[in-house]
């Protein structure tokens, strides 16, 4: 299980480290900060699995986080600094060697940018997975592994989670139980998705929403690190297919077209622990 979090900030003229606003999520708090709710804090242990820093002017993007600090302060790296998404595009990966987050210290990022406008919206993707979860990228022994197709129509906000749409497959899938092995999404003006598996597994109380970077156009190329990267992002039955949000530029109702690599398990719904 693994969870995607943004954060945001509409970037200034030659900025230099401007803090930036984590965006509101349904499982995580925020406090602190020049907003008051600026900055996510985590209550339990989690660790860092990549990082995504995107913006037209960005430069750099650091943390500022007591206890990484005693060492210096961490640099996300690379950044994507232009307006449309490069494909294939890059990221920090820490996959091989995770990042522990500190438990009830808040998560601050500070960004940088040269730009002699400013306005331009600049935001930084990062993916956690609880400590000790077990995570990791191996694919479960399944019946048969197929990629599906579905589209959804979600209505966006600007730098912000939209809320939950459903979603539609083209075509009608084998009743049963499938594991999600990857999913892509293609549609412009929006940079980040998440998915809600309707019957998740929950951490501690918490439900997780794993996600992943949007492509503009049908022929991009998406996530350079593959579409398996982050192994299993969820279960669900065909009763209950998983719901999507899109994280976008601009607002208004916005037309998903998707690709979902599906793993058959079985018919029984026991299949879903």
């Amino acid at each position: 299980m693994f969870h995607l979090l943004g954060y945001n900030v509409v970037n200034g003229v030659n900025d230099a480290n401007v803090d930036m606003v984590a965006v509101v999520d349904p499982t995580f708090t925020r406090r602190g900060g020049a907003s008051g709710v600026g900055h996510y804090i985590l209550t339990e242990r989690y660790n860092l699995l990549a990082a995504m820093g995107w913006g037209a002017d960005l430069t750099a993007v650091r943390a500022n986080v007591p206890t990484w600090n005693a060492w210096f302060r961490h640099q996300v790296w690379p950044v994507t600094n232009v307006a449309a998404l490069p494909t294939p595009f890059w990221l920090a990966d820490y996959r091989d060697y995770p990042i522990g987050v500190p438990q009830n210290e808040e998560l601050a990022w500070e960004e940088s940018g040269v730009s002699g406008a400013g306005g331009d919206s600049t935001d930084l993707f990062l993916w956690i997975t609880p400590s000790g979860s077990g995570w990791d990228r191996n694919l479960p022994t399944g019946i048969a592994r197929q990629t599906a197709r579905f589209s959804s129509t979600i209505t966006s906000a600007v730098g912000a989670w939209s809320a939950d749409g459903s979603i539609t497959f083209a075509e009608n899938l084998k009743g049963g139980v499938y594991a999600v092995l990857g999913v892509y999404c293609q549609v412009a003006n929006v940079r980040a998705f998440n998915v809600n598996f309707v019957r998740a597994q929950m951490f501690q109380g918490r439900k997780l929403f794993p996600g992943d970077i949007v492509v503009p156009n049908v022929g991009s190329i998406p996530n350079q690190k593959g579409p398996n990267w982050l192994g299993v992002w969820g279960k669900f039955h065909t009763f209950e297919p998983p719901q999507m949000r899109i994280y976008g530029l601009t607002a208004g109702a916005k037309t998903v077209n998707g690709r979902m690599d599906l793993l058959y398990l079985g018919e029984s719904e026991a299949l879903l622990g």
